[in-house]
């Protein structure tokens, strides 16, 4: 090879794949979706997925996902993902979205039916009054105008007598029917589950609040009893008729748990409660079953049993019932709580083909529950918990999603009836590698998290014709080798873990170190002019790593300091000392000629002084010696430099 070559993998796709179906149903405010369940399939790649479809119509249409119907209470299919086709990666998803079922309560009173009337002759007419309702009047017609008065008098511009009408009125004129029906004055729309809790007291079309009324129910389903007050849109329509017995108003007070940073308003067995809702109503008498309603998100507890008051502010008992005289009835709700339940989800990594990045899938498996936070009060702020971030080798924690397959993110806010659950994605760790030899950039790409890296041959090189290639290191004076078989992970050797530039964990750097190609091999020498020097009997080549051999034995008058490395000239090279048993580097640059080979000289270097003696202690460090004893041994009288034998 003379230059650069690309080499193009080609792969054969997957007979058979994966694929996620997503059911998705309408959040309470109607303006999103909450994840639901997902659905693993296998298909044929390339094909378009057919598994889904839709069943029943209206309020009762659900889709049939493999063979399984999905049905959810108070929820209708709305429409699912069209012309999905079974990527060969696994990766294809087909979302499918349930509504809520969108239903009316309806509530009438009995009371006459009045037309607007287009007569222009005077006599009695009704006519709406503040706070609702009608009011008959007797109204005078003239001049194309309605008046409510008139007078005989002087008219001093006709110089006659005649009518003088006032007290003009300019708004509509009704008729009444001869008798009573039930006539609609509200209707509540809203989805299953929405609170409609704030409709009550009914508030009429007609502009009077019916605070007193109850409501009697036309069918049995879901309420068999006359009611005051609904908390939550119930998977029906429903009409409703005032209920016009006439009893004490009686009132019903609704207190619940406050939460830590709220302020109670009643406390009772020492616990602090907040109004949630105060209901007045033509009660006769209260009753458990429907007055003692439920409430999303609470409890009732035996604890915080509801209390009843006379109208003297007595308590008194029984609470429920006909044989009660209570006025004032206090129901108490306990706050529920709820898990957090932080799940595994997907680990994908970033693929480019032909310049477009994409996410894939990999091979880790699904751990499962990764953490839980348990007793998480109902409505309390959950945003501090959306800061727990999971870590796992060779990934980087990406967020925190709705669904199992991480499509949708999921926003910590307010924990919400039922409890959280969310799905952790994971982005495989990429490193940046820089190839370089010298100041030329050789290669420049992106490693996945245990991958090998790439390394050119030195032939495919240019401008080493005359050199061998030492290796690869991780440092620009070549002096940390890399092993070429390394996995690369955040504790690869050399990983500049600072550099983060297009989403990488680390950047790896790695240098090519290069030595001559000889015809030979390099000798080292040991020069030494007192005493006995010592003699390496290796051969090397240019590059090799050499140990400094050991002191010359046989020194008089003088003290070893150090071997000096000597250049092709025997010339001391300036900063080249070296100590017994310290690494060097062999470099033919400063290898002369010898008998057809090269030769590096050391030499030894000396002080003025005599020899040194010094002490080696040896301490067991709590352990034994051989000989069973403890206490340290210590050798005297060791030349400084000199060799010992352990």
């Amino acid at each position: 090879m003379t230059g650069d070559v690309t080499l193009y993998a080609q792969w054969q796709k997957a007979a058979t794949a994966e694929y996620k179906v997503i059911i998705w149903k309408q959040n309470l405010a109607g303006d999103g979706y909450d994840y639901a369940e997902t659905i693993t399939i296998s298909g044929n790649t390339d094909s378009t997925i057919n598994t889904v479809s839709r069943q029943g119509s209206g309020n009762n249409a659900y889709a049939r996902v493999n063979n399984v119907n999905k049905q959810y209470t108070g929820f209708h299919l709305d429409h699912f993902d069209q012309n999905v086709t079974i990527k060969p990666q696994g990766t294809s998803v087909l979302n499918v979205y349930y509504n809520r079922n969108q239903h009316t309560l309806t509530f009438q009173v009995q009371d006459y039916t009045y037309t607007k009337s287009s007569s222009t002759s005077s006599g009695y007419y009704y006519i709406p009054v503040d706070g609702g309702g009608y009011e008959r009047v007797y109204l005078y017609r003239d001049s194309n105008k309605w008046w409510r008065d008139r007078e005989w008098s002087w008219n001093i511009f006709a110089g006659e007598f005649g009518w003088v009408y006032s007290n003009e009125y300019t708004g509509d004129v009704y008729t009444r029917s001869n008798s009573q029906s039930w006539q609609t004055i509200k209707e509540i729309h809203a989805l299953y589950g929405q609170p409609i809790g704030s409709n009550f007291p009914i508030v009429g079309t007609n502009g009077k609040e019916y605070r007193d009324s109850r409501w009697d129910p036309q069918t049995s389903t879901p309420y068999e009893e006359v009611l005051v007050y609904i908390d939550t849109m119930p998977d029906y329509d429903v009409t409703f008729h005032e209920d016009t017995a006439n009893n004490e108003i009686l009132h019903i007070h609704y207190y619940v748990e406050a939460l830590p940073n709220q302020t109670a308003t009643r406390t009772y067995n020492g616990k602090g409660f907040v109004e949630y809702k105060t209901n007045d109503a033509n009660y006769g008498f209260f009753t458990e079953a429907e007055d003692y309603i439920d409430l999303v998100g609470f409890s009732k507890s035996s604890s915080y049993p509801p209390v009843a008051y006379d109208s003297r502010g007595r308590s008194t008992t029984p609470v429920w019932g006909s044989s009660s005289d209570a006025v004032d009835v206090y129901c108490y709700y306990l706050r529920d709580a709820y898990p957090i339940n932080y799940q595994d989800g997907v680990y994908v990594k970033q693929v480019t083909d032909n310049g477009q990045t994409s996410e894939q899938p990999t091979d880790q498996p699904n751990r499962g529950q990764l953490h839980e936070e348990t007793g998480v009060l109902y409505q309390s702020n959950v945003e501090a918990y959306g800061a727990y971030a999971p870590t796992f080798e060779g990934y980087t924690f990406v967020g925190w999603y709705k669904d199992e397959a991480c499509t949708q993110p999921y926003t910590f806010t307010t924990m919400p009836e039922g409890g959280i659950t969310v799905y952790a994605k994971w982005m495989m760790n990429r490193y940046q590698v820089e190839i370089l030899d010298g100041d030329t950039q050789l290669r420049y790409f992106k490693a996945d998290y245990h991958e090998t890296v790439g390394l050119p041959n030195a032939a495919d090189i240019p401008g080493h014709d005359n050199e061998v290639l030492v290796g690869w290191f991780t440092d620009e004076a070549c002096t940390n080798p890399f092993n070429p078989a390394t996995k690369i992970d955040d504790d690869t050797d050399g990983l500049d873990l600072t550099f983060t530039e297009g989403g990488v964990k680390g950047k790896l750097t790695l240098y090519a170190k290069w030595r001559a190609k000889l015809d030979s091999y390099i000798e080292v020498e040991y020069q030494a002019e007192n005493g006995t020097a010592p003699t390496d009997s290796h051969n090397y080549t240019d590059g090799s790593a050499a140990s400094a051999m050991s002191a010359p034995t046989g020194v008089t008058g003088t003290q070893f300091l150090y071997w000096a490395m000597l250049d092709k000239n025997d010339q001391e090279i300036e900063g080249a000392k070296y100590y017994p048993g310290q690494v060097f580097t062999v470099d033919v640059d400063n290898a002369k000629e010898a008998n057809g080979h090269y030769k590096v000289t050391l030499k030894a270097i000396y002080s003025s002084t005599t020899a040194e003696a010094t002490t080696l202690t040896y301490d067991p460090n709590g352990g034994a010696f051989a000989d069973g004893t403890t206490a340290p041994k210590t050798e005297n009288n060791l030349p400084v430099n000199g060799e010992v034998t352990l």
